[in-house]
């Protein structure tokens, strides 16, 4: 009797442990997974580490804020106003940004593996070292952006915008390039795979 008290006890606290609390206080850390966050306020807020796995973070406003380390997957951010957000290491797996603004933001080393950053401005952002692996980023404004060592094997950079843009060491293997701007000028042509054609 007593073992089977103590299992559901750990399985409650383990349930507890991943239940989020949405209506508490932006903090490092703090679980807001799967919250409607549509619209909210949350600029130049330490909310590093934080877990957002899921939420609705549509038109929100996160400029200036800090993510590093946060669990962002699945996350919706369509239109959201990110410029300057510090991203650095952040789980943003299958995360949707369309349309939002990244300017100047800090995604280093974050995980953006088959995110949707279609029409996004990362006009000036740091994207070294990120894993863009099968990412939509077409039509996005990179202009001036570090892609420095990033993985863009797989990802779809048709029509995007690359003007000015670092990308010493990326990894282009079956990237799509078609009508990309890319750093020397070029306009890369169509069925432009992995290499920009002239």
């Amino acid at each position: 009797m007593k073992f089977v008290c103590l299992a559901i006890l750990l399985s409650f606290g383990a349930i507890a442990d991943t239940l989020a609390a949405c209506g508490d206080p932006p903090a490092p850390g703090v679980n807001w997974r799967g919250c409607d966050l549509n619209g909210a306020s949350l600029r130049r807020l330490d909310l590093n580490g934080a877990n957002l796995m899921g939420a609705n973070l549509t038109w929100a406003n996160l400029a200036g804020t800090f993510l590093n380390h946060a669990n962002l997957s699945g996350a919706d951010m369509r239109r959201a106003d990110m410029r300057a957000v510090r991203l650095r290491s952040a789980n943003l797996t299958g995360a949707n940004l369309s349309g939002a603004d990244l300017t100047r933001a800090g995604l280093n080393r974050a995980n953006l593996t088959r995110a949707n950053l279609s029409g996004a401005s990362l006009r000036r952002a740091n994207l070294s070292r990120a894993n863009l692996a099968r990412a939509d980023m077409t039509w996005a404004d990179l202009i001036g952006a570090d892609l420095s060592l990033a993985n863009l094997e797989g990802a779809d950079l048709g029509g995007a915008n690359l003007s000015d843009a670092d990308m010493e060491g990326a990894v282009l293997a079956g990237a799509k390039l078609t009508g990309a701007s890319f750093p020397d000028g070029r306009k890369c042509r169509n069925c432009s795979i992995a290499r920009c054609k002239r």
